[in-house]
């Protein structure tokens, strides 16, 4: 077995595969990725797994293959060794029994190859199989604005990863660490015949967040029954999804906030910026006293700093004091388009409902409140 390519064919496919290489050597197997030579195809395939997400990409090659064959080589030292070599390195793969020898200009290395057999996959059921079409740009829009609420190693495992709920019409993206909420929906050209709602892990979020081009491309959503599926021209992703039942979102959105208050969201972001820098380290806390179509900001910590910003709102309302997490609103204000943003309030010990003033908005942030 024997090959020649250069370094950028078969680097772009290994760092897409990259980041599913189980990192706690679980499995020796599990630190190797699998190489898969199709001749017929003049394909090098590349895929990676942690037992609960798998990666795979390609690249063509020039040469042709005089037969199919298949090993498997640790990942992240090869990528480590194609990353150090120069632009546009030739390389040649050379198996010799259990050795890959790898050449390049005057530099020569050998790895421990494991069989390629003893690779596992991920395999996908055919029963009861559901697909679905989507824009890359459009998913990648989905979690992007939502996934930094989902919960880490919380007990409630259901709440560490995202929750898209199918209503047949609309796909929603929704994460929350019980603290607080971040829900972005998106109409379906397709209407599905029935609903679903499934709990992708967390890891294949963030996957999907590094992998994700936002372009028009399109990307095939496959769903099983423990199983989903993302395929797209550069990659195809397998997950296992989440068992177990996400909480009621819906309950969770205030439906009775009477108070408002319209800002920009740059001159919001940066006051809060300016504010925190003298918050708690602890509780990260933030008070909105807001009072005579004026929203003042007060951070404090333990050494008695304070910090205090005022910006002119219109707010005719009684007064009202309200504290949260400062970086759960830094949070939203990060991924939400530039241009005024909506706070709604009811009053002081209820949550706050944050949105764009956009009507082509889908995005809905809840936010609970902190004991003043």
């Amino acid at each position: 077995m024997e090959i020649t390519l250069t370094r950028e064919q078969i680097l772009t496919p290994l760092n897409q595969i990259i980041g599913a290489v189980e990192r706690k050597m679980t499995f020796p197997i599990l630190a190797n990725i699998k190489i898969d030579w199709r001749a017929s195809e003049k394909r090098l395939v590349l895929t990676g797994t942690d037992l609960e997400v798998e990666l795979q990409s390609s690249c063509t090659l020039d040469a042709d293959l005089n037969e199919d064959a298949s090993v498997t080589l640790p990942g992240k030292k090869l990528a480590e060794i194609c990353k150090s070599l120069p632009d546009e390195s030739p390389i040649t793969l050379k198996l010799n029994g259990n050795l890959m020898h790898l050449s390049a200009h005057k530099s020569q290395f050998k790895l421990t190859t494991l069989p390629a057999a003893e690779f596992p996959a991920v395999l996908m059921s055919e029963a009861n199989t559901k697909q679905l079409k989507i824009t890359a740009a459009t998913l990648y829009s989905l979690i992007q604005r939502t996934h930094f609420a989902m919960a880490q190693q919380d007990v409630r495992y259901f709440l560490n990863g995202m929750l898209f709920d199918n209503a047949g019409t609309t796909l929603t993206a929704v994460a929350t660490d019980g603290h607080r909420l971040a829900t972005n929906a998106t109409s379906l050209e397709v209407q599905e015949s029935a609903p679903w709602q499934v709990i992708i892990p967390r890891k294949t979020i963030s996957e999907l967040l590094r992998l994700i081009n936002p372009d028009d491309t399109e990307i095939e959503i496959t769903l099983t029954e423990h199983h989903i599926g993302f395929t797209s021209p550069d990659f195809t992703l397998t997950s296992k999804l989440i068992d177990g039942n996400f909480p009621d979102y819906r309950c969770v959105i205030p439906k009775d906030c009477d108070k408002t208050i319209a800002i920009d969201r740059d001159i919001l972001k940066q006051a809060l910026i300016r504010t925190s820098i003298l918050s708690s380290e602890k509780h990260r806390s933030v008070v909105f006293h807001l009072e005579n179509n004026a929203l003042t900001m007060t951070a404090n910590n333990p050494d008695q700093e304070e910090a205090t910003e005022s910006l002119p709102v219109d707010y005719p309302h009684e007064p009202l004091d309200i504290a949260f997490n400062v970086n759960y609103l830094l949070n939203i204000l990060s991924v939400i388009d530039a241009g005024l943003v909506e706070l709604s309030f009811k009053d002081g010990e209820s949550s706050l409902l944050v949105h764009e003033s956009s009507e082509q908005s889908n995005t809905l942030y809840v936010i609970m409140p902190m004991r003043l």
